[in-house]
C-alpha cells in the first residue's frame, strides 16, 4: 500500500485537505485556551475534551481525503469533484434562498 502524500494525491482530494485544514486551524485558534467548551462562530458547547474534539475532526478530514484519492484512483474524479463541491453549492443556495425570502431593505 502506497503512502499518500501531497505529490501523489490528486486535485479533488488536495482541494478538500486544503479548505478542511484552513477550518480546522481557525477553529483550533478559536478555541484556544479553552479545555472543556468548543466554541464555534458565537456558539458555544460543554465538552469533555476540545482535544478529542480536534483529534476526532483531523481523523475524519485525513479519512475523506484518502476516500477522495482513492475515488480519483479508481477513475471517479468527477464523483470525487462532485462530493467536494456538494456542500459548498448547498450553502449558495440556502443562502440564496435566504435573501430571496427575505429582502435586504435599504434606507
Amino acid at each position: 500500500m502506497q503512502m499518500l502524500t501531497f505529490k501523489n494525491m490528486c486535485t479533488p482530494s488536495f482541494v478538500y485537505l486544503v479548505i478542511s485544514m484552513i477550518f480546522l486551524f481557525v477553529t483550533f485558534f478559536q478555541n484556544y485556551g479553552n479545555v472543556n467548551t468548543y466554541c464555534l462562530g458565537d456558539k458555544t458547547c460543554n465538552v469533555s475534551s476540545t482535544y478529542l474534539i480536534f483529534a476526532i475532526k483531523l481523523a475524519y478530514v485525513l479519512f475523506w481525503t484518502w476516500i477522495l484519492n482513492l475515488m480519483c484512483n479508481a477513475g471517479a474524479s468527477g464523483i470525487a469533484w462532485f462530493v467536494v463541491l456538494i456542500p459548498f453549492l448547498i450553502m449558495f443556495l440556502m443562502l440564496a434562498m435566504l435573501l430571496v425570502s427575505n429582502p435586504i431593505i435599504v434606507i
